[in-house]
């Protein structure tokens, strides 16, 4: 299947090709959104707008991963105006499959003499540079009331505000009690080893003894009990979390803008992917990210280790798109 329904795929490989000896409309294509979403399922339209009719062969191929497919039906509603200029494709509930690739091009062929128009969706993209404040969490039911701390712990670190936000709704869906199989707490799920290399700098945190020893079940029924506290490990203090998290974000940031970190990244990647290298360190450790960049170098992200990260990272930046255009 693809994110479009079954399909029957008519080649392996599809190459694009326009022929040039073939009238060219001049077609304005607009997708809403523009950018592929991974955090939810979502409506997708697609305007076009052209200089000269569409006639009755009006059509479009999808491409998918590289791919042309042949859909056995069609769920997408298709509407043309009465002077045959403007159409609109949109489809309903659009899910993509975070982890995986989903690369997905349209082919317009506006009438029976045009070559085919290219049109091709984004992934998204967010900076870990501080952006500015949040103001709006829209899905969350909790999510509001922690713009302001998120916007102060986000300022205080020069941490993206929209990033940090959409790293909390990955990892605890702003559940300040949330607690993990890998013993991670709170909003910004900060586990045992992090937590130690953030009280080296916020020495006055409190931790509460033993909890790498604990057992998830013991863990989880300590906090539910309230013997685990925001008094006790400063994990389970929202304010504190979310400083916590933006802080280790800075962290991770600074490690690998380091100077070794930074000649070792210039001679694998030609722009590199920044943002998506920390996020990957926070979900599953630098040492690991770097040793996946050393063996597969740009396709670092595609390793089979980095499964569970891939999906984190994808998720992440999809949710900070989707803040901001709520801002």
């Amino acid at each position: 299947t693809s994110p479009f329904g079954p399909d029957y795929f008519i080649s392996s490989e599809f190459e694009y090709s326009q022929n040039r000896s073939l009238a060219q409309a001049n077609v304005a294509i607009e997708g809403k959104p523009a950018i592929k979403l991974y955090h939810t399922p979502y409506d997708l339209v697609i305007k076009l707008k052209s200089d000269i009719p569409f006639d009755q062969t009006f059509r479009y191929d999808i491409i998918y991963n590289n791919r042309k497919i042949k859909r056995f039906w069609r769920t997408e509603d298709i509407k043309v105006s009465q002077n045959r200029k403007n159409a609109s494709i949109s489809f309903s509930n659009l899910s993509l499959i975070p982890g995986i690739k989903n690369k997905i091009t349209f082919l317009f062929y506006p009438n029976q003499f045009s070559s085919p128009i290219k049109y091709e969706f984004q992934d998204p993209q967010c900076k870990l540079d501080y952006y500015g404040p949040i103001s709006l969490i829209k899905k969350f039911d909790q999510g509001s009331q922690y713009t302001e701390k998120i916007n102060t712990a986000s300022g205080l670190n020069n941490v993206n505000s929209f990033l940090l936000a959409s790293l909390v709704a990955q990892e605890s869906s702003f559940n300040p009690k949330a607690v993990s199989w890998a013993k991670a707490m709170g909003l910004t799920q900060v586990t045992p080893l992090a937590n130690k290399d953030i009280k080296k700098i916020k020495k006055d945190w409190k931790s509460y003894p033993n909890i790498s020893k604990m057992s998830y079940p013991k863990l989880k029924y300590k906090i539910l009990r309230g013997h685990i506290n925001s008094k006790n490990d400063w994990r389970l203090d929202a304010d504190k979390s979310l400083e916590g998290g933006a802080l280790f974000l800075k962290e991770l940031h600074d490690y690998w803008r380091q100077k070794d970190n930074q000649v070792f990244l210039n001679s694998k990647f030609k722009n590199i992917p920044l943002t998506d290298i920390v996020l990957a360190s926070y979900n599953s450790g630098a040492t690991r990210v770097k040793r996946n960049i050393k063996k597969y170098n740009s396709e670092w992200i595609w390793s089979k280790e980095l499964k569970e990260a891939r999906k984190y990272v994808m998720n992440i930046k999809s949710y900070c798109h989707h803040m901001k255009q709520k801002r």
